[in-house]
């Protein structure tokens, strides 16, 4: 009895995540939007409806919307309800779906707001700036998860006000949908209210994870400038402004940033030596072979090793003989870093 119960509570899972369909009884012959509909007002089992909803996602109109609203506070049929309004090409939907958070609690509410923010409403910003704040931490994160997704000044005037007063538990959330907000405004071209966003993100008492990711967004703003920000980021003390500049210097071409690299070598620490022979390796470029060759004199291991698997890729015929001599090193990582780059040559 109880494994039926579990398999009837799994079958049920699956249909309301859109997992799996069950066909509708032959006798409902649900094919058309109208015979969907009147499934939905019927009652039928919970099953039934789901498949349903699923097939209203596909093509329902505005005509379906008021019985799929109907069906948001009910536990059973309300993700599928929520599935088939995000996909209804229809303005109804939206209202149908503010309506509903005045309707709903807990995790269906906090269903609703996904929902809303999937279908980028701006016109629910309103209504969702209040829940940003609320006891709820699921319904805090929902909410700041759609404002990023919807974006705008609006949006972003409402995370910005929540910085300090959300709770703890949805702060990553606000982080994410601050910095999807700060992306989506690069990706238009506004650089100028972007920036900001960025820089109140990539400050020290900002988790590390989302400092890496607002300086990346800084150097994306500089524009013709992003070589000399990367370069003062690369010589700067700070981990997470360098993270971020050697993720992006790769994708910057030319002998210009290549020179900018090898120039930053002979004075930075140890494992800047590492990560910018690493970077050099990567991109490939062959005016980097004699800073490679000169790293090998490095008193740091670790700075030996890494210009060895540097010379696989930039090195030539003349780098052989170095190569060969440090082939037979007493040091098992120079000496296996020096066979792979031979291999590579």
């Amino acid at each position: 009895m109880i494994m039926k119960i579990l398999k009837l509570n799994l079958v049920r899972s699956l249909l309301a995540a859109g997992l799996l369909t069950l066909p509708l009884p032959a006798a409902n012959g649900a094919q058309t939007e109208s015979d969907l509909i009147a499934v939905l007002e019927s009652g039928v089992a919970a099953v039934q409806k789901c498949e349903a909803c699923q097939k209203l996602r596909l093509v329902g109109t505005a005509r379906a919307v008021p019985a799929l609203a109907a069906l948001l506070n009910d536990e059973r049929v309300s993700q599928a309800a929520r599935f088939a309004l995000e996909a209804l090409p229809a303005p109804e939907a939206d209202v149908a779906l503010r309506e509903a958070l005045g309707k709903t609690s807990g995790l269906l509410q906090a269903g609703v707001v996904d929902s809303i923010g999937w279908r980028r409403d701006a016109s629910a910003v309103p209504l969702l700036e209040p829940l940003l704040t609320h006891p709820d931490p699921t319904i805090a994160r929902a909410a700041a998860a759609a404002l990023g997704r919807i974006g705008g000044p609006q949006a972003l005037h409402a995370l910005n006000a929540a910085r300090t007063s959300i709770a703890a538990a949805a702060r990553p959330a606000l982080f994410e949908a601050l910095l999807r907000c700060a992306e989506q405004l690069l990706a238009e071209g506004k650089t100028a209210p972007a920036r900001p966003v960025f820089e109140s993100l990539a400050q020290p008492a900002e988790p590390e994870e989302v400092r890496v990711a607002a300086h990346a967004g800084l150097i994306r703003c500089a524009g013709d400038q992003a070589l000399a920000r990367i370069k003062s980021a690369l010589e700067g003390p700070d981990p997470a402004a360098q993270v971020a500049a050697l993720q992006l210097a790769g994708s910057l071409q030319g002998s210009e940033a290549t020179a900018v690299f090898t120039g930053l070598l002979p004075t930075s620490p140890p494992a800047m030596q590492v990560a910018l022979l690493a970077l050099l390796r990567t991109r490939g470029d062959a005016a980097a072979l004699p800073a490679a060759q000169a790293a090998l004199r490095s008193p740091d291991p670790p700075v030996r090793v890494a210009a060895l698997a540097a010379l696989g890729e930039l090195g030539d015929a003349g780098s052989v003989p170095m190569l060969a001599e440090a082939a037979t090193s007493r040091d098992a990582l120079e000496q296996r870093a020096a066979r792979q780059a031979l291999e590579s040559l």
